[in-house]
This record gives structure tokens, C-alpha cells and sequence, in this order.
């Protein structure tokens, strides 16, 4: 691995062992290509991750020129955040006065627990719900002003449209509203109604399981608890990666779905690690986990990391090695 891939891998953690700070300050010393490297972050959307987990002690490092740029993206983000996490709480006091159970997932809860405002690009609301409950989240939706649209926002989607999506992608098309904001002229909602899959539908199951508010950066939504959220980003992943509508796109290929992960992955502790198996093991999520963990050990390996595979791998016969999707990610 070159060591501009290094220098991305390490400088994205939001908590760095010792001794990666210590390579990362060694690599950060070199003469590196840093074309290369700020066009790798923009393409992978990891470039706020980079200069919030680099920090202001390596910022000098950066090209003047590069860190402006990478400065004033980041100040983007954060007010596009910001006007994000005001809808996002106005969407769920609104479903707690209709009697709605929905939940906050990725995005809006990384806003509010593990990352800084102006640090991860977000471009929607991500939210779950109940199939059972999508006609009294949908007359909830326009009550705020939103519509249903797949060409942005400037057109309502055909009846014909919406049962295509829901059967075809077993999501809802996306809900727009007009905004007049910073960054923004409309607020995209994305809307799941399944945790895993049609087949699988264990979507109730989960949120019945429990769900939590996160607190942070001066918002608060309802999500789902530490070990839910987190296997939903490893299902979203593994969904993402091994489907063909994703692959069209060179969806698969994001980095900063395994960073968000990583990240994730490193406020626990190796307990916490122990039970979150015992959670794959009741919702029956093992496939999604062993991909999830396998790809991230060829970035970040660890002994944590082998250990779980080795678990997964012995309880459930996965004898057949996943090949690396990532083996040309920074190619890409």
C-alpha cells in the first residue's frame, strides 16, 4: 500500500491507537502527492473526515491552497447539517404527536453522537419505519410540506413509480421539500422499511428491540441502540456492495461507508464487541457482519477483527473467503 493510502486511512479515524499516530506523523513527513490524496478524499466524500481527524496540529502540513478549499467544504457541510437536523427534529415531534414510531439512522446519528457538525457530507435524512406505518408516515410527510419525487424534487412520482420502487428496491421514493437555505434549495428524505431485506424482514423486531435518543451538537433524534445501528450500517453495506444496482454506480466502491463503520467500531470495547455477535446471532445478520469485518481488516486488520471472523466463520460454515470488493478503491 502506497503511502498516500496510508496517510487517507489513518488521517480519517476519529481515535487513533499510539502507535498509528505515530506512523501517520512519520508519513505526513514525506513527500507526498497530494493531488493524489485530495482528489482520493473528494471522490471517497472523506475529505472532512480527513482535516477533523488530522486536526489543527497537522493542518500545516496541507497545501494552503488545499486546506482553504477542504476548510470552506467543511463549513458547508456543517450548515447543511444544521438545517438537516432542524427538519429531522421537526419530522419526529410531529410522528411522536401522530403516535409514529420512526427511527433515525446513519447520517443523523453520527451528526449527534460521533462526528462534529462540519465533519461528514450529508445529503439526506435517512429514516426507518414500520412497513405497516408508511401510509400514516406519508400523510405525516406532506402535512409538512413534502412530496414524493424522482427527479429531485420538481415533480410528485406516478403512483406506477412508487410501487416500483417499493417492490424493486424495498424503499419508498425519495420526499422533497423546497427550502430557502444556506447550501440548499431542497431537504431530501430517504425513507427504508426494511432493516435487511423483503425476505428477511426483521424490521419491527428491530425497532421493538429498543431505540435511544442521541444527544449532541445542540440536536437530538431517536435511533437505534449502539449494536442495531450498528449492524444496520453493516447490512447497508453489504446490500450496497454485492447488489447490481449499487455496482452501476461504483456506489460500492464509497469509502466513507467503511470509515463511518471504523469509526463506529473503535467506542467499543472488546465486551461490547463479544455481545454484538450475540445480537448478529439473534437477528440472524451473520453474512452482513462476516463481509463488514473481513473488508475492514484488509484497511485496518487487527486481532479483533480475525477473532471475529474466526467466530462467524466456525458457527456458521463460512468456508469460502469474500473477495475484497475494496481491491481497487483507491483506483476507482
Amino acid at each position: 500500500m502506497r503511502a498516500e493510502e496510508k496517510v487517507i486511512l489513518l488521517g480519517v479515524l476519529s481515535k487513533r491507537s499510539v502507535e498509528e499516530e505515530e506512523l501517520l506523523s512519520e508519513l505526513l513527513m514525506k513527500n507526498l502527492d497530494w493531488a493524489w490524496i485530495t482528489g482520493t478524499l473528494i471522490r471517497h466524500r472523506i475529505n472532512g473526515n480527513f482535516l477533523q481527524g488530522l486536526g489543527e496540529k497537522y493542518h500545516k502540513v496541507i497545501n494552503p491552497k488545499i486546506l482553504s478549499a477542504f476548510t470552506i467544504l467543511s463549513r458547508m457541510y456543517k450548515a447543511i447539517n444544521i438545517q438537516n437536523l432542524n427538519m429531522c427534529e421537526e419530522i419526529f415531534a410531529n410522528a411522536k404527536k401522530c403516535n409514529l414510531r420512526i427511527v433515525g439512522l446513519k447520517g443523523v446519528v453520527f451528526n449527534t453522537s460521533l462526528y462534529s457538525l462540519n465533519t461528514r457530507m450529508s445529503n439526506d435524512i435517512d429514516i426507518l419505519v414500520a412497513e405497516k406505518d408508511i401510509k400514516q408516515f406519508d400523510v405525516m410527510m406532506r402535512g409538512l410540506g413534502f412530496i414524493q419525487s424522482l427527479d429531485g424534487g420538481d415533480s410528485e412520482a406516478t403512483r406506477k413509480q412508487k410501487l416500483i420502487q417499493i417492490m424493486n428496491y424495498h424503499d419508498l421514493v425519495p420526499y422533497y421539500k423546497r427550502v430557502n437555505a444556506m447550501c440548499m434549495d431542497k431537504i431530501k428524505v430517504d425513507v427504508n422499511f426494511h432493516f435487511d431485506s423483503k425476505e428477511h424482514d426483521i424490521t419491527e423486531d428491530i425497532i421493538n428491540y429498543g431505540t435511544v435518543e442521541y444527544k449532541g451538537n445542540g440536536f437530538c433524534v431517536e435511533g437505534l441502540e449502539w449494536e442495531t445501528h450498528l449492524l444496520h450500517l453493516c447490512v447497508h453495506y453489504y446490500r450496497e456492495s454485492i447488489g447490481k444496482m449499487w455496482k452501476k454506480g461504483n456506489r460500492y466502491l464509497d469509502l466513507y461507508k467503511l470509515v463511518d463503520i471504523e469509526n463506529t467500531l473503535r467506542t467499543i470495547n472488546d465486551s461490547q464487541l463479544k455481545y454484538l455477535y450475540e445480537v448478529v446471532d439473534k437477528f440472524g445478520l451473520h453474512n452482513a457482519y462476516y463481509y463488514t469485518i473481513h473488508n475492514l481488516n484488509e484497511f485496518y486488520p487487527s486481532s479483533r477483527y480475525r477473532k471475529v471472523m474466526e467466530t462467524v466463520a466456525q458457527k456458521h460454515n463460512i468456508v469460502k473467503t469474500v473477495d475484497n470488493v475494496y481491491e481497487t478503491t483507491f483506483l476507482g
